[in-house]
This record gives C-alpha cells, sequence and structure tokens, in this order.
C-alpha cells in the first residue's frame, strides 16, 4: 500500500507498494495514462522523468527503470526496445541483477531447448522418423551433461534401439 493512505494508488499495480512508494506512483500512473492514450512510449517517456527526478541512486534508477521497461514490453515488446535503443539504455537495463537473472534463465532455457533440437535432428537425420516415445523421452531431460552425452551417444549409435538404452529413465 501506499504510504499515508489506506488504498492503494493502482487496483493492477498495488503489490508493488511493498518495494517502494514511487513504483506504487508508477504503476499509478501507467494505469490512468493507458486509460486515456494505449501510447507506450508516452508512458515511457513520463516514467522515465519521475524515475530520474526522484531516485538519486544509480542503481535504484536502473532496477526501476528495468521493471518499467519489463512491464511495459509486456504491451508492446518492440516499441519498447526501440525506446531503450534511441535512448541508450540498453546497457543500462543490462547491468540490473534483475535483467540478468531473467536473460539468465532464458538463456539456460534456449540452451537446453537446443541441445534437445540437435538430438532429435541428428537422430531423424540418422535414422528417419522416430517413434514418440524417444521423442517425448528426450524432451522430459533436463540436465544438459546427459544430452551433450546423448548427442554424442548417436554417433555412436548402430541402431535407434542401442541408443533407446541409452536415455535415462523418466525423473517422475
Amino acid at each position: 500500500m501506499s504510504s499515508g493512505s489506506s488504498n492503494p494508488s493502482s487496483l493492477n499495480f498495488a503489490f508493488l507498494a511493498c518495494y517502494s512508494p514511487l513504483l506504487d506512483r508508477l504503476g499509478a500512473q501507467a494505469e490512468r495514462y493507458f486509460k486515456d492514450d494505449p501510447n507506450v512510449e508516452g508512458l515511457l517517456t513520463a516514467c522515465v522523468g519521475v524515475v530520474e527526478s526522484e531516485l538519486e541512486s544509480l542503481q535504484e534508477r536502473n532496477e526501476v527503470l528495468a521493471v518499467t521497461g519489463l512491464l511495459a514490453s509486456l504491451r508492446d515488446r518492440q516499441r519498447v526496445t526501440e525506446f531503450f535503443r534511441r535512448r541508450s539504455m540498453m546497457n543500462l537495463l543490462q547491468q540490473t541483477p534483475l535483467f540478468q537473472e531473467l536473460t539468465r534463465d532464458i538463456v539456460l532455457e534456449a540452451e537446453q531447448r537446443g541441445r534437445i533440437h540437435t538430438v532429435l535432428h541428428q537422430l531423424e537425420h540418422k535414422f528417419g522418423p522416430l517413434p514418440e516415445d524417444v521423442m517425448t523421452a528426450l524432451q522430459e531431460i533436463t540436465d544438459s551433461v546427459t544430452l551433450d552425452r546423448l548427442g554424442l551417444a548417436v554417433l555412436d549409435a548402430p541402431d535407434l534401439d542401442t541408443f533407446r538404452q541409452q536415455i535415462p529413465p523418466a525423473q517422475n
């Protein structure tokens, strides 16, 4: 809740009040702004002005701007990216712990999907269309070391049944 008020400034962003009264105000501003004008760039410009004028700490400014950009990107990702690039703020966002954590998770997930895709592609190239159980078993593997090992096992396996024996049992 906002300091000094029992009612949240924003119905949709009231949860931000527990982090900072400024975030609560920015949420309320976003809520009012989008009712009148769905222009993401105008909202971002207004938010950047408030953040830069009210927060002294560079780290706090960066973190609040990162959250602001993240929330705005849910509305219009391309315009938010263009906005931050034009203002040379992409590097600023990339330096925040929140952004680093989010991108680290995204990168790890993408790498995992890439490993699975590579093993499936190699198997299909070597043995032809794959049975559903093999595809499902591979897609359930979450350990990157196991997927790397299976990528090499494709090269050594003379047939699909030999490869299938290398797949670990499902971890339910």
